[in-house]
C-alpha cells in the first residue's frame, strides 16, 4: 500500500503541537502550588531550629552558686553578757618551791570555773563590726602541795578579780555568725587576792595565817595583757548574743617582791574561756526614749 504524504497543512499543524508541548514541560509550575510546597516545608524548619536552639542552651547553662544568702546592716548596738569560763594560771609551783634541790614534797596545779558579767557597745557596718567592751571576772587557779615531812597538804587558792576591758574587730561570715580577734587587758582589783589552808593540826592554825601573810605580802598580781579570738552568734534582728572566747594573758600576771620566805620569781601566763549569752538594742533606741 502506497505511503500517503501528509499535506504542508498538517506538517504545520504537528510542528506546533510539538512546540507547545515543550513549552509546556519547560515552564514553572503555579504560584499556589509553589506556596503550598514552601508552606509545608516551613514547619519541618522551625522545628529544627527550635531543637538546636534548646539543645545550645541545655549545653551551655550556667552552674548555680552556691553562695550564702546576706543582708546589710548599719547599726550600732549596746548589750548585755553573762556567762562562765575557765581560767588557769601556769607556773605557780616555781614561786613557792626551789626545783634545784631533791624534792621532798609533790605538786599540783588545777584550773577553777569563773563566773563572768560584762557590757558591750557594737559598731557594725555591713560584714564588720568593732566591738568595745567591759568584763568582770576571775583570773583564779590552785597550788596544792603534798609535803613528806609531816604528811601534811597545803593548798594556796590564786583568785584575783579583775575587769578587762578589751576592743575586738569581728568579721560576719554568714548573715549573723562571726569570728574575732582583739587585745585587752586585765586588770585585778584585788593585788593580794590568795588564801592558804592546810590539813596541820588546830593548835598550828596560827602557822597558816602567817604564812597566808607572807604569800600576800609577797605575791602581788599586775595588770596583764591579753590577745584574745572568738566566734559567735550576732543578730540584728532580735538582740540575741552568744560567743565563746579565748584569751592567753601574754604577759607575767604575779610579780614576786624580794622577801626572806624563799619564795621565787617566776612568769606566770594566763588561759581563760569564756562562753556568754547576752542582749543588745539598738543606741537610738535609747537616745529616742531619752529626749
Amino acid at each position: 500500500m502506497a505511503n500517503v504524504m501528509p499535506t504542508k497543512r498538517e506538517q504545520t499543524e504537528r510542528s506546533s503541537l510539538q512546540q507547545s508541548e515543550q513549552s509546556n514541560e519547560s515552564q514553572p509550575a503555579p504560584l499556589s502550588e509553589q506556596k503550598a510546597e514552601h508552606q509545608e516545608e516551613l514547619p519541618t524548619i522551625v522545628n529544627e531550629l527550635d531543637t538546636m536552639k534548646s539543645k545550645a542552651k541545655s549545653e551551655h547553662k550556667p552552674a548555680k552558686r552556691l553562695s550564702a544568702r546576706y543582708k546589710s546592716h548599719t547599726q550600732s548596738r549596746i548589750g548585755i553578757r553573762a556567762g562562765a569560763g575557765y581560767a588557769s594560771i601556769v607556773a605557780l609551783g616555781e614561786m613557792i618551791e626551789d626545783y634545784s634541790i631533791r624534792p621532798h614534797y609533790t605538786l599540783e596545779e588545777h584550773g577553777s570555773t569563773v563566773p563572768t558579767l560584762g557590757l558591750f557597745v557594737l559598731l557594725r557596718k555591713d560584714r564588720l563590726a568593732v566591738e568595745l567592751a567591759a568584763d568582770y571576772t576571775w583570773l583564779s587557779a590552785n597550788l596544792v602541795e603534798h609535803k613528806q615531812a609531816g604528811n601534811i597538804h597545803e593548798k594556796t587558792m590564786f583568785r584575783y578579780h579583775v575587769i578587762i576591758p578589751q576592743v575586738a574587730l569581728r568579721l560576719y561570715l554568714l548573715d549573723n555568725f562571726y569570728m574575732g580577734a582583739g587585745v585587752a587587758l586585765a586588770l585585778p582589783t584585788n593585788p593580794g587576792g590568795l588564801d592558804f589552808t592546810s590539813d596541820r593540826p588546830n593548835m598550828l592554825a596560827s602557822a597558816d595565817k602567817l604564812i597566808q601573810a607572807h604569800l600576800r605580802e609577797t605575791l602581788r598580781a599586775k595588770p596583764q595583757a591579753t590577745p584574745l579570738v572568738k566566734v559567735g552568734y550576732s543578730s540584728f534582728k532580735n538582740g540575741i548574743e552568744a560567743s565563746l572566747q579565748y584569751g592567753y594573758g601574754l604577759t607575767d600576771l604575779i610579780k614576786t617582791n624580794d622577801n626572806p620566805y624563799g619564795y621565787h620569781p617566776a612568769r606566770n601566763n594566763c588561759h581563760l574561756f569564756l562562753l556568754t549569752v547576752g542582749y543588745t538594742i539598738p543606741i537610738k533606741h535609747i537616745l529616742k526614749s531619752t529626749r
